[in-house]
């Protein structure tokens, strides 16, 4: 369950509780480095961390455990993570270290996910990270008896197979395709299922912040298709 929201968040692109600790840790264990922390959190430390003898590159050596259960807890954890930085970044203040373990960790974030319409938005989010009312994904989590389409007994309604295939939408996908088509991806017709489907529900080279208000448009489009299927009416 833990490693499902972990993947719905990072599909969102929004950084997880995961991130947020690391980011944390980092930060913290940085400013014992730099001796900015009081005397109490000094006094907690080993003096293995503290010791002044170094690794061969710059490290500390490694916090001693006595078994796999603590090997996650804070100093053996983080004294690993912070060992593997380049001295560049270990040589930083508070402030700018900070900076760049953010920049490293947070996913980057992309504006078009969050525009359209509440109703609209929310559908194609729950599309985007796998956890919609089609069958495929209400099968996998008991709350459906099957997971294939109405319109064939023997086709998994997937995601690909609602946006790209299913034909009961044929006529709601023939207009989304002729405006983006028309508007934004010229032969967008002849790309592969799978690109047709990723740049739809993705957008674009969504990276790029050049495209966002291409990706804006085409992903709005891609709610309107959603909401003329009337699929998720009444659930």
């Amino acid at each position: 369950m833990f490693t499902c929201f972990i993947c719905t968040v990072q599909t969102l692109r929004k950084e997880c509780i995961r991130d947020r600790a690391d980011i944390l840790g980092y930060s913290i264990f940085h400013k014992i480095n730099r001796g900015e922390t009081r005397d109490l959190v000094k006094s907690c430390l080993s003096s293995r961390i503290l010791c002044p003898q170094t690794l061969r590159f710059g490290g500390f050596v490694p916090f001693a455990y006595h078994n796999a259960k603590f090997a996650n807890s804070y100093f053996p954890y983080f004294t690993s993570k912070y060992n593997k930085l380049d001295n560049k970044v270990k040589s930083l203040d508070t402030a700018d270290f900070k900076l760049h373990i953010a920049t490293q960790i947070k996913p980057s974030k992309y504006k078009h996910y969050s525009r359209g319409s509440k109703h609209g938005n929310t559908l194609l989010t729950r599309i985007r990270v796998g956890r919609s009312y089609l069958k495929s994904h209400s099968y996998s989590i008991g709350m459906s008896d099957t997971n294939t389409c109405s319109c064939n007994d023997t086709v998994i309604e997937s995601s690909l197979h609602f946006i790209t295939q299913c034909p009961m939408f044929a006529v709601q996908r023939r207009i989304l395709y002729d405006q983006v088509e028309q508007n934004y991806i010229q032969q967008f017709r002849k790309l592969s299922l799978r690109r047709q489907f990723d740049i739809l529900v993705h957008g674009f080279e969504p990276s790029n912040s050049d495209l966002t208000l291409i990706n804006t448009k085409i992903s709005i489009l891609t709610q309107n298709f959603i909401l003329r299927t009337n699929r998720f009416d009444g659930v």
